[in-house]
């Protein structure tokens, strides 16, 4: 099949490759550089979203997926049937084929790395990657080294175990924009960590654990001051959530109707305002978390 394809101008050569099936273009990108090359040509302009589950890649597009896993031994490829799908076995590291699909497909990667492994593997790995992560779902115990390992990630999402091995105090800002973290039995001085070296996060979602009434005046003080918090929710204390919190921050205006993703949420609810900008937001409580958030819409 290489043989004949190669033989047809480029042109015709791209028609035919846009009409394969993803997994038909992957097996002939690996065989020669020229193909790769023409598979690459023939994805410009185009994405892959790839996930990592339990080691194994799951690549898709609009309408195709394919599975594939790295193996030690055996054949170069292999193709083989597994509940109703074909898993593809590729004899090159899993780091190999990651990188292969960064520069061939322009692939996005995703990664799920479960509370099965342990800790300290899924954070191994995290540091050995050579790609770029777009989102990340992991469990860990070691806050501040997975967090540093996933900076350049948009999206995260973090499960942190009981036998956490961090100190209170987390070392320099980060960017994310969205990092969700589910945290329970760490300490006050941890959370509040945590929660202030996300400041410059676009949307943050910190749960399973109360934030202190101080706390969130502070945290609220600084978004004040400045911050790119478009969406922040924590877990809270609703009972404390009253005209005291916004009289310390020196704004203190209630919202009686608003709606945020077309529902009308109920009070109490107050207005805040950026100083300098135009940048506006609403805080109330939803289900035991208060909810600060910049895409709302008032009714008169």
């Amino acid at each position: 099949m290489e043989f004949r394809l190669l033989s047809l101008p480029f042109v015709a050569i791209k028609q035919v490759l846009t009409l394969m099936s993803l997994q038909e273009q992957f097996l002939f990108s690996i065989t020669s550089e020229t193909s790769k090359y023409l598979v690459k040509s023939a994805n410009k302009g185009t994405r892959l979203s790839v996930v990592l589950i339990d080691g194994m890649l799951h690549l898709s597009n609009q309408s195709d997926k394919i599975y594939i896993e790295s193996q030690e031994h055996g054949d170069p490829f292999e193709v083989s049937k597994y509940g109703g799908r074909d898993i593809i076995s590729w004899k090159k590291p899993l780091h190999s084929i990651m990188e292969y699909f960064v520069q061939v497909f322009k692939s996005d990667f995703s990664i799920f790395l479960p509370s099965e492994f342990t800790p300290q593997k899924n954070l191994e790995f995290l540091k050995s990657l050579r790609v770029p992560i777009h989102s990340a779902d992991v469990t860990t115990n070691r806050l501040q080294e997975t967090l540093d390992a996933l900076k350049g990630a948009s999206e995260v999402k973090l499960y942190i175990r009981m036998d956490l091995a961090d100190s209170s105090d987390l070392k320099y800002p980060f960017h994310f924009d969205s990092i969700y973290v589910c945290l329970s039995m760490v300490s006050p001085a941890i959370r509040r960590s945590l929660l202030f070296s996300l400041l410059d996060c676009r949307e943050v979602s910190l749960l399973d654990t109360k934030c202190s009434t101080q706390d969130l005046v502070e945290f609220l003080g600084k978004w004040i001051n400045g911050s790119r918090i478009e969406k922040l929710r924590i877990s809270f204390n609703v009972k404390e959530f009253n005209d005291t919190v916004f009289e310390q921050l020196g704004q203190v205006v209630n919202v009686h109707k608003a709606t945020v993703e077309g529902k009308q949420i109920s009070p109490p609810c107050f207005f805040i305002r950026q100083k300098g900008t135009e940048t506006r937001a609403i805080v109330y409580t939803k289900n035991f978390h208060v909810i600060m958030t910049t895409d709302f819409k008032l009714i008169i």
